[in-house]
């Protein structure tokens, strides 16, 4: 993040959120995301937003399934794919309909695609994560995986042959924070997985800033994340485990 002091406040953290669990943790800022370590086998997903009638941001994403249809004059059936609209309504998911995206188009054309636009549209460039990349990072014998969600294009991560990036350096950009995908607004998703692409809990890459007032009234934590912390939480139970110590 392009922040002066190095810090970034998470205001959703890992865990159960709104009856569901949120794999990552959602931070509060606005500008570009930055890669807190050099990544590699880079990877990308493909997504919108709309801007609704108040002038906010929100993302719009695509599921598509196959359904068994019966004809009704052959009586045979068959196997078709549906695909449908979808976006955020407040904390909640809706479908995205006709009427709703005519209100969107007609309060603002320019930020906008219309219905017939969307439902056109591949559901592959309409993911659930937005416009979202995703890196491996090592320690030791471990592999990392980083994701990072809901950017408002790729454009940071294409090379000149109009691909991809397979590589990103350490302080190097990876998109602006936007609100494409399954997202409520503006706001960037960073994630860590390890393994076989479990999540790792927040405690393991973020430090509490309230955490000397935790046991008096009122205490609210503020999660921060900073390269140095990132990595002496991340490495540090690694390389002890491999008898390595500094």
């Amino acid at each position: 993040m392009e922040l002066k002091d190095g810090k970034v406040v998470v205001n959703s953290p890992f865990g159960e959120r709104w009856g569901r669990f949120h794999n990552g943790n959602d931070l509060a800022h606005a500008g570009k995301f930055m890669a807190p370590v050099d990544i590699e086998n880079v990877k990308v997903t493909q997504g919108k937003e709309r801007t609704n009638e108040a002038g906010k941001a929100v993302g719009i994403w695509k599921e598509s399934k196959t359904v068994d249809f019966r004809d009704p004059v052959t009586g045979l059936r068959t196997k078709t794919k549906v695909e449908t609209l979808h976006t955020m309504v407040g904390d909640d998911p809706k479908p995205y309909t006709r009427e709703m995206a005519d209100k969107d188009y007609n309060k603002h054309p320019s930020k906008n695609l219309t219905y017939d636009q969307l439902m056109a549209t591949p559901a592959h460039q309409m993911s659930k994560d937005g416009n979202s990349v995703s890196g491996t990072y090592k320690i030791g014998d471990q592999n990392y995986t980083l994701r990072f969600k809901h950017l408002s294009d790729l454009s940071m991560v294409q090379n000149s042959s109009g691909g991809f990036k397979t590589t990103i350096s350490k302080g190097g950009a990876v998109g602006v924070i936007a609100s494409t995908g399954y997202s409520t607004g503006n706001h960037a998703h960073f994630q860590v997985e390890s393994g076989s692409h479990l999540p790792t809990n927040v405690g393991k890459y973020t430090n509490d800033m309230n955490k000397d007032s935790a046991n008096k009234k009122g205490y609210k934590p503020s999660y921060s994340i900073d390269p140095i912390y990132f990595l002496n939480q991340m490495a540090g139970p690694n390389e002890e485990k491999e008898g390595r110590t500094w």
